[in-house]
């Protein structure tokens, strides 16, 4: 079976997607969803680790985040293209701190090159970790991507990545926890710790991202 290529967008959140992702952007997939080659459900949920540790670290986003897959990204490129799109922009307003997409800081990937399927990261987990990695120089990509697969075989698929089709010297990764402490817990083993500090020094993460949600269907 093919993996399909996943749109993931990421946004300021507005107060009302805080308290219900779902029911705020049920309006956008009412739309969606009836469209040639969007895979239903969609993820949505907001950001949920907004602790003292990360405000310290000048880290006080409130994201929301979007994850919808389509057969491919022709099909999603098809919708963007229609002349009802502007449509599923307005059905998107409730979602965004603002009302304003663009000055939301609304951002949308097109990942279409994951290493396993990334449904048990997105569907079955309590806790979904979002990873933003950017490569320093080409000529690190294949080691980036070694310690990526070995990390996703260390957690037995849970964790998977993908560059992104707009920006390929950008990866994302997406992994399945009981919760952020898991995660953090996790991480400290010291072969997990060497690891994540060679891909660090390789690929920092973008603008500090690695963040936590509990992502909501909605079909």
């Amino acid at each position: 079976m093919s993996l399909p290529t996943t749109e993931f967008l990421f946004f300021k959140a507005s107060d009302a997607f805080k308290a219900d992702p779902e029911g705020t952007t049920k309006g956008v997939f009412d739309i969606v969803l009836k469209k040639a080659g969007s895979q239903s459900p969609a993820f949505v949920g907001a950001q949920i680790d907004e602790s003292e540790t990360r405000k310290a670290e000048g880290l006080t986003y409130n994201l929301g985040y979007v994850f919808l897959h389509w057969d491919t990204w022709q099909h999603h490129q098809d919708i963007i293209e229609a002349p009802d799109y502007p449509n599923v922009l307005n059905a998107l307003v409730p979602a965004v701190a603002g009302g304003d997409p663009a000055k939301a800081g609304a951002t949308m990937y097109h990942l279409e090159n994951w290493n396993s399927s990334p449904q048990p990261a997105l569907k079955d987990s309590k806790t979904t970790e979002v990873l933003i990695i950017e490569l320093k120089a080409p000529e690190h990509r294949a080691r980036v991507e070694e310690i990526l697969q070995a990390l996703s075989d260390g957690t037995k698929g849970l964790l998977v990545f993908s560059k992104a089709k707009e920006a390929p010297e950008t990866y994302v990764v997406v992994a399945g926890w009981d919760s952020p402490q898991h995660h953090w817990d996790t991480i400290k083993a010291p072969e997990i710790d060497a690891a994540l500090k060679e891909l660090y020094s390789l690929a920092p993460k973008q603008n500090g991202h690695i963040f936590h949600t509990e992502l909501k269907q909605v079909s």
